[in-house]
């Protein structure tokens, strides 16, 4: 009894058949040796031989007819990719007994054009926008595929190095340009499929101002129970499919890992003991709750689209006055509104000048209209940020997941700044007071100028009675 001979079981599933893989044409010199070819379990009992029966091969390559290799010199073919479906016929030759037995089976065999490039530049050299000291980037080099499947992996470096910025794999230029010079790239970008690359060089300006900002955020110190919570909600590949998300890599954009709210996006550079005096008045020890989880629409300054999603910071004393009197004594409720004109209050030069507000700092998908009125700052903790169109699946994925916001405890103590003038990395001030009368009775009924009496319970919930 004689063991059938079979095709050898490195072959899996080609576009028809079995597949014989990807050979490159190109206008250099390729010759290739593919095998085509059985496994004889008994070879001393006789030969096997190869015909093309059917189908095609590529110009000046064919079949070895005894070692079932196809072989020769493969000429420039001008498409980016063909198919070749040759059918193989294997006959084995049994001397003994004069007999034969054959299989015959169709192949897949891809070429493409290595000259023909598959991969273009969308960004030129000088489409890279000018950068301002101490901006954060949302720059971005981008390349297409023409014809292939797969994606394209960035890789280079920016000369000189130490620049504050960051070339990641997807395109994307990430960071704060720390000081005022022309940057060069290198760029190489890869198809993850064909293997085919191009390469080039870009450059960013780097301009210095006279003044530089800075960011100033509250975030809560939580317990590690409510620590280890955020974090598995934040975390989960099934909510933020990294699909959806806008700029992955980067920090400032992508998903925002911790619970924060930013007071303002651009606020003047200080030393940072200038900041402390602005604690003295509307800034104590408070406690915010959320509400609803929503996304809008906002761009970048190089053009991009992104959806904002993220949660409303509910402020229980909206509305409040910034000083409020009774008996001789002055209290400041600390009001979001009221702390962020208290930091744009600070004075400078002995009382000459004040600190600089810079509010087109402000990220785009807060100036939206709300009850009739467009605002330039809402308080929010920013959850990510997704490609346009995919902040309503986000929003929906987190209602369907049962992630509770009220079960995160936001309770501020401190303010942190992230840049000042003496250190380059954040800090955090401690705020002054533990709550807005330290010392008296949180039940006081105070009286501002208007007449208007006011009453605050043990959450600093202020209660109007005219």
């Amino acid at each position: 009894m004689t063991t059938q001979i079979d095709w050898i079981g490195g072959y899996t599933a080609g576009r028809i058949g079995l597949d014989l893989g990807i050979i490159y044409s190109s206008s250099t010199v390729n010759t290739y040796f593919i095998p085509a070819v059985v496994y004889d379990p008994q070879p001393y009992t006789g030969p096997v031989t190869y015909n093309l029966i059917g189908g095609n091969l590529p110009d000046h390559l064919t079949l070895d007819s005894t070692t079932g290799y196809i072989w020769g010199t493969l000429t420039n073919i001008t498409s980016y990719e063909t198919f070749y479906f040759p059918v193989i016929e294997a006959t084995k030759h049994y001397s003994i007994s004069n007999t034969t037995t054959t299989i015959s089976s169709t192949f897949t065999l891809t070429v493409r054009n290595y000259d023909q490039s598959e991969i273009e530049w969308v960004t030129t050299p000088y489409s890279l926008r000018t950068l301002t000291v101490g901006e954060i980037s949302d720059l971005s080099i981008k390349a297409t595929l023409l014809h292939s499947t797969g994606t394209i992996h960035f890789s280079g470096s920016i000369q000189p190095p130490y620049s504050g910025l960051t070339l990641q794999s997807d395109g994307t230029i990430t960071g704060v340009a720390n000081q005022a010079e022309r940057l060069d790239i290198s760029v190489v970008a890869v198809d993850s499929v064909s293997g085919a690359s191009i390469g080039d060089l870009f450059f960013i300006q780097v301009v210095s101002t006279a003044t530089q900002y800075t960011n100033i955020y509250l975030k809560p110190l939580l317990k590690s129970d409510q620590k280890d919570y955020y974090q598995s909600f934040i975390t989960s590949s099934t909510i933020f499919n990294p699909d959806f998300i806008y700029r992955p890599f980067d920090p400032n954009f992508g998903i925002q890992p911790y619970v924060k709210m930013v007071l303002e996006y651009g606020i003047q550079e200080l030393n940072l003991d200038q900041y402390v005096l602005s604690l003295q008045e509307n800034f104590y020890k408070r406690r915010f709750t959320f509400g609803d989880v929503k996304y809008y629409g906002g761009s970048t300054k190089s053009g991009d689209s992104y959806d904002a999603v993220y949660v409303e910071i509910v402020d229980n004393i909206k509305g409040s006055p910034l000083a409020l009197h009774k008996n001789n004594n002055i209290y400041y409720p600390a009001s979001i509104d009221n702390m962020r004109t208290n930091l744009s209050s600070i004075e400078l030069n002995s009382g000459e000048t004040y600190i600089d507000i810079k509010n087109d700092l402000q990220p785009s998908f807060m100036k939206q209209y709300q009850s009739g009125e467009l605002y330039n700052y809402i308080p929010v903790l920013v959850i990510c940020y997704a490609l346009p169109g995919y902040g309503r699946t986000i929003v929906n994925r987190i209602k369907e997941s049962g992630f509770d916001f009220k079960l995160i405890d936001f309770e501020i103590d401190r303010i942190y700044v992230q840049n000042t003038l003496d250190y380059p990395s954040t800090k955090y001030l401690l705020l002054p007071r533990n709550n807005i009368s330290q010392g008296t009775s949180h039940d006081a009924s105070l009286y501002g100028n208007d007449g208007v009496e006011w009453s605050f319970d043990d959450n600093d919930t202020i209660t109007i009675r005219d």
